[in-house]
This record gives C-alpha cells, structure tokens and sequence, in this order.
C-alpha cells in the first residue's frame, strides 16, 4: 500500500485549484444566467410589440428574477404595465429602474408622465368632491356636504378651502368647537385666506367671544384690506362695547369700501347718535334707506334721532314707514311714533302708536308708562 504525503506546497495548490475550478462553474452559471435574462428580456420585448402585454410582464418578471440589476427590463416592465392601466405598478418598476441606473433618461420620463397623471387625476377627483360639497352645503345637506369635503381633504390636505367648507357645516351643524378648529386649519394652510379668518371671527362673536373675535377681525382686515365686512363686524362688536368714536371709525370705513353698505350706514348712524351727532346720525341713515328703502331698522333709527333733535314731524314721518315696511308689527317704531306724536299734541294718535307697543312684551310697561302720563293718571 502507498502512503501519500502532502507537503504544505501540495496542500495550498491543492486549495487553490479547487477555489479556481469553484468560481469558474459559478462564472460559467453566472454567464448562463445572463444569457438566459436576455433572451427573456427579447421575449418580452417581442410580446410588448405583439401587445401582448400580460405576456410581457410574465417575460420580464422573469428575466429580473435572473438578472435584478438590468435597468432595462425594469424599464419595459413599466411601460407594460402602463398599456394595461396599472399605474402604481409601472411607477414601481420606474423607480427600480432608476435605483440600479439612475442616469436611464427613459425611466425618469415615464415616472415623472405617470405622476404627473397621477396628480392631475387626484386633483380632478379633489375638484369633483369639493364641489359637490358646495351643492349640498347650498341644498342645506349639511352632513352629506362635510362628507364631501373630508373625502376632498384624504386626497389633498393642503385644500384649504375645503376645510373652510368643513367649517362652514360643522357651523349650520351647531358644532362649534369643530368649526373653529376646521377655520383654524384652512388658516394654517393659507394665512391670507381671508374668508377664513372672517368666519372664524363671526362663529367667536356668535359665541360671545367678543375679545377674541376682534383680534381676529384684525387678522382679516390685515390679509385684506378691502374686507368691509370684517370692518363692519368689528364695529358691531365695539357699538356694544360702548366704543362708540371707534366703532364709528369702523362702519366708515366699511362704507368707504362698499359704498352701498346700507347696514353699516346705519349702524354708523346708531354710533355717531350715541357721541351726540345727530346732524351726521342723520346723514348717515339717509344713505342708508337711499341705498336700501326696505330697510325698516334704518326708519326706525331715524325717528329716534329726530326725536332727539325736537324733529317731530320727521320722526313721525319716519316711524310710520318703518310701521308700514313692517304691516305695523314693530314695538320700538310704534313706541316713537307714541313719542313723536305726544310731543306734537297728538294725544289719540299717540294713544294708538302705545298701545301698538305695548303689544310686545319687551315694550309694554314703558308704552303702558306713557299712556298713563297721557291720561293723567301719574
């Protein structure tokens, strides 16, 4: 029997020629591999010409499973995918390509078509539902409108004005801590946003918020000038607060915007009768019927201040259109109609107007007070 010795030469050749015979048959399967992608990857370009497209991808899927870093094949994958619709998937298969060449011009493009698609047919969807919401906000489908414009915002989180129309419904809805928060949102997104900040303002002053709502007033005038409603409700909020110079500032320049602001021309007249001004009250509540003649508050405001000024037969005069305007159902014109008569020496004619005051209950015991001093009996 022969007894081999290998010496420490013959054992490391005897290594190496075994690593050399090892990576040449991974070399020789790599090759074949290689080989065999590509003619997958020809196969499939073949059925993508034929428009064959499931086929297609059936051929590159398994082209890549042999070969992963062929950007070309990732690259006609997306571009069958996309015959057949499949536009998340062809995005995918772009972006792939991308990841093992980001230099292939060809997969760039086709990823930036798919999302620019993308985009546009989100924004159209975000389009549909927003004005939808709008319909139904006006048909007073309140619920179904704040549905509307929840499905615009899962689409699109930067659509102020959806969340503005969120805002809107929770407010018809009465609930008014979401309404705030959805108007605070729109504002967040869109400082400017104007109408946001208005409304936001209007739901604290209707919650007698009053401090609050001026503040925010403020905001609105600052991201635009020309709101003269904002202008107008700041004014109101100061009228009864007894800041009567500076709520007069506000109505004026509310009517300095929209100069057929009949509401602030009278309230503007209720501030500047306040301070004393009865010559500019007047004036004020002049423009104020001239631009609105149905506007029987403004009649009504009329007669007080001609009344205060000793005008009695234009009080009277004025009472009765507001009376007329309103088929004689309004205390407080009636109680100075009472007035203006009284003071002219009317006495069954201011008897009439009392008693058509002290109807109302708010009204009566200061009607029923004058037409005991017209009788004689205080």
């Amino acid at each position: 029997m022969r007894i081999l010795r290998w010496t420490g030469q013959s054992l490391v050749a005897l290594l190496l020629a075994g690593v050399l015979l090892s990576g040449s048959v991974a070399l020789a399967q790599s090759t074949g591999d290689q080989k065999k992608a590509r003619k997958l990857y020809e196969e499939a370009r073949a059925a993508y010409d034929k428009g064959n497209y499931d086929q297609a991808i059936q051929k590159y899927l398994e082209s890549l499973k042999l070969n992963p870093k062929d950007d070309e094949a990732y690259y006609g994958l997306g571009l069958a995918y996309s015959k057949l619709n499949r536009l998340k998937e062809a995005a995918d298969a772009f972006r792939q390509a991308l990841a093992v060449n980001p230099q292939n011009q060809q997969a760039k493009q086709a990823l930036k078509k798919i999302e620019a698609a993308a985009s546009g047919k989100r924004s159209a969807e975000v389009k549909r539902l927003y004005n939808e919401g709008n319909t139904l906000m006006k048909k007073g489908e309140y619920e179904a409108a704040l549905e509307k414009y929840k499905q615009a915002i899962a689409l699109d989180s930067t659509h102020y004005r959806a969340y503005y129309g969120m805002g809107l419904a929770y407010k018809k809805l009465r609930k008014w801590e979401d309404a705030i928060a959805a108007f605070r949102k729109a504002i967040a997104i869109n400082p400017t946003y104007d109408k946001a900040i208005f409304a936001l303002g209007k739901t604290l002053a209707d919650l007698g918020r009053k401090d609050e709502a001026l503040k925010v007033y403020k905001e609105a005038i600052a991201a635009n000038p020309a709101n003269a409603k904002a202008y107008y409700e700041m004014g109101r909020i100061l009228l009864q607060q007894k800041k009567y110079a500076e709520a007069a500032d506000a109505f004026r320049k509310a009517t300095q915007i929209k100069p057929d602001y009949y509401l602030a021309y009278t309230s503007l007249g209720i501030a500047l009768k306040q301070m004393g001004k009865y010559a500019d009250a007047v004036q004020a509540l002049e423009n104020a019927v001239s631009f609105n003649p149905k506007y029987y508050q403004a009649y009504y405001r009329l007669a007080e201040v001609y009344n205060a000024m000793g005008k009695h037969e234009k009080a009277l005069e004025a009472a009765k259109k507001c009376l007329e305007l309103r088929h004689g159902r309004y205390a407080p014109a009636a109680y100075e109609a009472g007035r203006a008569a009284q003071a002219l020496g009317r006495t069954q004619e201011a008897e009439k107007y009392y008693r058509m005051a002290a109807k109302n209950s708010r009204w009566r015991a200061l009607a029923e007070y004058q037409l005991k001093k017209l009788r004689g009996e205080l």
